[in-house]
């Protein structure tokens, strides 16, 4: 890509008048899911249920917000969205109900108000696990099979 010395901040991703984030934060959602940081990265796991969480639902419970670093002093900066390309339903044939995933990781990125450069897009992985109740009858099938194999 040819670059023109006067747009290179646009043409590498920064916004004209955009301030550079020097680090950031996500801003605890008191209504919402408890993040955890691991090794860098970030991640929520809630309790997906039997249909899933719909994706307005979800999104309403991840951080609203980010705390970000600049010359030294901390600002707070709305999340204005978030969006996940894998995170999608399918519709089961007999009732048409709309399920969500139930189970997998998947990565939400966000989207800020503008006027803030970030090296890349603050993002949470979502992590969805099967209910202790699910867990649980997946559990008994199993050993009810082992015990009708003998």
């Amino acid at each position: 890509m040819q670059c023109k010395e006067a747009d290179l901040a646009t043409c590498l991703g920064k916004p004209e008048g955009a301030t550079t984030v020097e680090s950031w934060r996500f801003v605890e959602n008191t209504d919402g899911l408890v993040v955890t940081e691991e090794s860098g990265s970030y991640y929520v796991q809630p309790s997906p249920g039997e249909t899933g969480i719909p994706l307005e639902e979800l999104t309403a419970l991840l951080p609203q917000a980010v705390e970000v670093q600049m010359d030294g002093a901390a600002v707070t900066v709305a999340i204005t969205g978030w969006s996940c390309e894998d995170y999608i339903p399918t519709t089961e044939d007999e009732t048409e109900a709309t399920l969500w995933p139930t189970v997998g990781e998947y990565i939400f990125i966000a989207t800020v108000e503008e006027g803030y450069a970030f090296d890349a897009a603050p993002e949470i992985t979502v992590r969805l696990r099967a209910s202790n109740a699910m867990v649980a009858l997946a559990a008994s099938l199993s050993s009810s099979e082992e015990y009708y194999k003998h």
